[in-house]
């Protein structure tokens, strides 16, 4: 049977050592170990654990000597999940590198957490807690994300969140009352109604 991706993770956890969100959050500030974020470039312009070396997965073990020339150094890696971290670990630790560990569950997790990253984004909340619609927006922001376009060169292409873009409950409910205040009945009266409202609102967003 041949080995899957999750095949290799897996193996690559039982030969090394992971360090939790909130062992690691607790010794952040404290100059005892390098932090290394092997996302793709793309992926940390949001944010980044504080002071960590952004050092994407396929270079590291070409360029880890430049950043970590000492072997003996503490090194903590993390990735999106910690699954990609898992997998630099266990490189470094056959180029010789004695005490490295992978961040259990990422940024991801660490950001669940609420713990403290650098950068321009809201900390994302535990599943299941209430939001109000300003939440949203403020986790969902219009502008300031990236997805790859290919063509006659990969460019960033920003792009509006659907959160970001729609309107609140509480704005549409007004447009309907001021509408049915207003006495408009036809069809093309509500969608003009409406799409003045959508440029009003967006332009204010925009702002």
């Amino acid at each position: 049977m041949q080995r899957t991706f999750k095949d290799l993770i897996r193996e690559a956890r039982s030969r090394i050592t992971e360090v939790t969100c909130e062992e690691l959050g607790g010794q952040l500030g404290v100059p005892s170990a390098v932090v290394l974020d092997v996302r793709e470039a793309d992926e940390t312009r949001s944010c980044m654990l504080p002071d960590a070396i952004g050092l994407p997965r396929g270079v590291v073990e070409r360029n880890i000597a430049e950043h970590v020339p000492n072997k003996d150094t503490p090194v903590v890696v993390y990735s999106a999940s910690g699954e990609r971290s898992a997998l630099v670990c266990d490189a470094l630790q056959q180029l010789g590198y004695a005490n490295v560990k992978s961040l259990a569950g990422g940024i991801e997790r660490w950001r669940h957490l609420g713990l403290t990253v650098a950068g321009n984004v809201a900390a994302c909340r535990i599943p299941g807690a209430k939001l109000d619609w300003g939440d949203v927006r403020r986790e969902f922001a219009i502008v300031g994300r990236h997805v790859p376009v290919l063509g006659s060169g990969e460019r960033p292409l920003v792009y509006l969140d659907h959160a970001a873009s729609t309107h609140a409950p509480h704005t549409v409910l007004a447009a309907f009352v001021e509408f049915m205040e207003r006495g408009f009945g036809n069809g093309s009266q509500v969608l003009g109604f409406a799409a003045w409202h959508v440029e009003v609102d967006v332009a204010q967003h925009l702002r």
